[in-house]
This record gives structure tokens, sequence and C-alpha cells, in this order.
């Protein structure tokens, strides 16, 4: 059996040696890298949020706010893009207006710094205006907004204010809302 000189030690050793060395050396290797890469948080793929919402603009007849609600999902397919759908409905009971959006698209997320984080996202959908005495109108909306989290739990965040302005053939109204969030997942 030949040998195999280490010319920096200068070790006398068998193939046999070297070969069930090198092997254990690239097993803790792996095993060291996977322990590593589970240092990464891990996020939520999934999102679940209801907000209360105020809504207001020159489409509200005497011009007062519609308050309302906002319900939705969110994936998250990978850790800073996410798909969103959210339904909403405002109403101003006295002025007789009421609107329902149905909006989905793409949201950009931030990273986490200090239990915070925020989202830039732009939606699409349909939405219905209803005014007293006339037909409901429904109309292509546009609907581009941020927000601002705060994690209070792994599982539970306080969506502390989102912004989305939508935007229809009538000028936009603004929809300010907050509320909490409830993420699931790995």
């Amino acid at each position: 059996m030949p040998l195999v000189t280490h010319p920096a030690l200068h070790l006398w050793l068998p193939p046999e040696e070297i070969m069930r060395r090198l092997i254990i050396t690239l097993a803790v290797g792996l095993w060291v890298s996977v322990a590593y890469a589970q240092r990464e948080p891990i996020t939520s793929p999934g999102e679940l949020y209801a907000l209360a919402s105020a809504s207001g603009g020159e489409d509200i007849p005497g011009g007062t706010p519609a308050g309302g609600f906002v319900v939705g999902g969110a994936w998250r397919p990978y850790p800073r893009v996410g798909l969103v759908a959210d339904f909403g409905r405002h109403f101003a009971s006295g002025a007789g207006f009421s609107a329902n959006t149905f909006m989905a698209g793409p949201r950009l997320y931030s990273e986490e710094h200090y239990r915070m984080s925020g989202f830039v996202q732009i939606l699409v959908g349909s939405q219905q205006t209803v005014l007293s005495g006339q037909p409901a109108r429904w109309d292509y909306v546009l609907a581009p907004g941020a927000g601002a989290d705060i994690r209070l739990s792994d599982m539970v965040v306080w969506r502390a204010l989102q912004v989305d302005l939508t935007l229809t053939r009538a000028p936009g109204l603004p929809r300010v809302s907050s509320g909490f969030a409830f993420r699931f997942g790995r």
C-alpha cells in the first residue's frame, strides 16, 4: 500500500485515512452550513388582516368622511415580495353613500428593524359606488399605497397605519386604515 506524504506536517498517511478525514470534514462543513442557514428569521408566508378604515373625498356628498373596514389576505412567496387580495366597505349613512372595493396586486416589504417594518403596494380591481337615489356605478380602480407594521409576537402584527389612494374615473379617495394582521405558515 503506497503512502502519501503531507509536506507541511511531514505525516505519512495511507490514502484510505486521507479519504476518511476528507469525508468527515465535508460532513461537518455541511452540518455547520445547515445550522448557520437556520439563523435567518423565519418569515410567515401567509397573512390575514382586518382593519378599521376611513375614506373621504369629493365623491362623497357633503365631503363627510366614510367609515368602514378592510379585510384581506397576503401570501409571501419570497421574504420581500407578496401578493395581496383586499376587500373594503365604506359608508356614510347621512350622505347616502357606500363603496365596496375588491382589489389585488403585488406588495413589497422592507426589512424588520426593532419590530417595525413597512410595505408599498399597487392594487387593481373594481369598485362599486352607490349614492342614494341613483343606480350603482362600477369602476375600475387603481390603488397605490403604503403601510407600517409593528410586530407584537411571531403571529400577531399591529398595522399601525395603511394609506391607499383609490383612483377611479372620479377624483381619488384617500383611504386610511389601522388594525391587526395575523401571520401563519412555516
